[in-house]
């Protein structure tokens, strides 16, 4: 399992979970109006009621401060909320943040895998939407999902793996989730492994063959360079060295160039 494909599917666990506490509680008195909380005060589940009815995929307004009730009428929490083509970000007591810049969201996850601390990041405009898309701060180019449904809870987050496949190109980032610009050569370290990259201009990483200083190379669709291995490309078998360098003997120039 990715590292991508594992926190997506622990966030989606939690959110199960507590999709599932309401089932037991019905048994409670419930209010006619207010807030309503599932859990405790260890791992609190909020809803909101009005005329005794749970509200549902809404803002509400109590106080200063707007939250947004769910589909299952569950408060969302620590993430951008989609509404419309825009993402809004909820902190951990649900509230909409309105303050503008770097806001940071810190959890830890436990698995099969074992513990990890993972640290989100977003970056508010006015208004408290997150930004999406590609986005120049500092001086340095950031990528942050877009507010898409089929990727809900990932609306407004910056790219924190070293390499992300964008409207089908692969970038490469540096370990603050800025874009690599620099071309050439780059190591990273992805799921515990090195892997080499060639970096082409504005952060895309060559995929396919490669020829650099007079060698051939073979990049993956993903980016990582092939090495120490032979591998059927197109249904012929090439060998590559520990460097990566194509050793096949010559003639399978005519079938890459």
């Amino acid at each position: 399992m990715t590292k991508t494909k594992r926190i997506l599917s622990l966030i989606l666990t939690v959110v199960m979970m507590m999709c599932i506490i309401p089932m037991a509680s019905f048994a409670e008195e419930l209010p006619s109006n207010g807030w309503y909380n599932w859990g405790d005060d260890t791992f609190p589940v909020w809803s909101y009621f009005q005329d005794g009815e749970m509200v549902k995929d809404k803002w509400i307004k109590t106080g200063k401060k707007w939250y947004y009730l769910d589909d299952s009428g569950l408060m969302a929490a620590n993430r951008g909320v989609i509404d419309g083509s825009k993402a809004y970000f909820v902190g951990k007591d649900g509230a909409m943040v309105t303050k503008t810049g770097w806001i940071s969201v810190k959890t830890t996850f436990k698995d099969e895998l074992g513990p990890e601390t993972v640290t989100f990041w977003y970056y508010l405009k006015s208004g408290g939407v997150c930004t999406t898309g590609w986005k120049k701060i500092g001086g340095k180019w950031y990528y942050f999902y877009p507010a898409v449904e089929e990727n809900e809870y990932t609306a407004g987050m910056m790219v924190n793996y070293s390499r992300e496949i964008i409207n089908d190109k692969v970038y490469v980032f540096n370990s603050d989730g800025s874009l690599v610009t620099k071309k050439g050569w780059i190591k990273l370290s992805y799921e515990g492994q090195s892997e080499w990259y060639y970096v082409k201009k504005d952060g895309v990483a060559a995929t396919g063959w490669k020829k650099l200083a007079g060698k051939w190379f073979y990049f993956l669709d993903f980016g990582p360079m092939v090495y120490d291995c032979t591998m059927e490309i197109d249904g012929l078998n090439y060998d590559f060295d520990e460097n990566g360098v194509c050793t096949t003997p010559e003639g399978y120039e005519d079938l890459v160039e």
